[in-house]
């Protein structure tokens, strides 16, 4: 007679469960891992994007025109003398557009980065999305000449700050802003900072100030 060597049930019972022993250690490790690489990557762009607005600064002797500031009888001019028509609203200048400038008709830099964490925001197809952040990264900035604290980063203002513990932008200071691992633009209070210490996938947006760089 030929032996049938075989495992018993309860081998096979053992072995599925170190399986997932080992597979709930490791899927959260290589999710964390990923999202510190995006992390990183956030914190690489803004500085990349923070030399490019200083040296358009430099040029120009003054700031991009934010956000917030475009529908302006001043910003109007400034977007006018850089030979880019004016729009009609808001919602008619995404910020890849506000951004613009860094890339033409001097290039600053090649091209605008994209935030890597936006594609959650992407698959919402929210209206922020598509008119507003228009996948990369918020700027901001705090020129007296449009009037102080126009920028609409919550956090970042004389009264926000109290909540988000930053220092307001001050004058001629200007900030950039990602969507952070939550994936969500808080839409009511914006620039509260991500703490990578309550962990890599925690609320906050990631915070990039031109006086002292990451805000963590």
């Amino acid at each position: 007679m030929k032996n049938r060597n075989a495992f018993t049930l309860i081998e096979l019972l053992i072995v599925v469960a170190i399986i997932g022993i080992l597979a709930a250690i490791a899927v959260p490790n290589f999710l964390n891992a990923q999202a510190r690489s995006k992390l990183a990557r956030n914190y690489a762009d803004m500085k990349n994007l923070g030399t490019a607005i200083e040296s358009f600064r430099l040029d120009h002797g003054y700031l991009l025109v934010d956000f917030w500031d475009d529908d302006t009888d001043k910003g109007i001019k400034r977007i006018t003398l850089l030979g880019i028509q004016p729009f009609n609203n808001g919602y008619d200048r995404t910020m890849i557009q506000i951004l613009g400038p860094l890339t033409t008709p001097v290039s600053y830099m090649s091209s605008i980065p994209r935030d890597p964490f936006n594609d959650k925001m992407a698959a919402k197809d929210s209206v922020e999305y598509v008119h507003y952040a228009n996948g990369t990264y918020i700027y901001g900035d705090n020129e007296p000449y449009y009037g102080g604290e126009n920028h609409s980063l919550n956090g970042l203002t004389k009264s926000g700050s109290k909540t988000s513990g930053l220092r307001p932008l001050g004058a001629n200071e200007w900030a950039l802003m990602g969507i952070g691992p939550d994936g969500k633009w808080e839409s009511t209070f914006r620039a509260m900072p991500f703490d990578v210490s309550n962990g890599v996938g925690s609320f906050g947006d990631i915070v990039f100030l031109s006086a002292c760089g990451p805000a963590e």
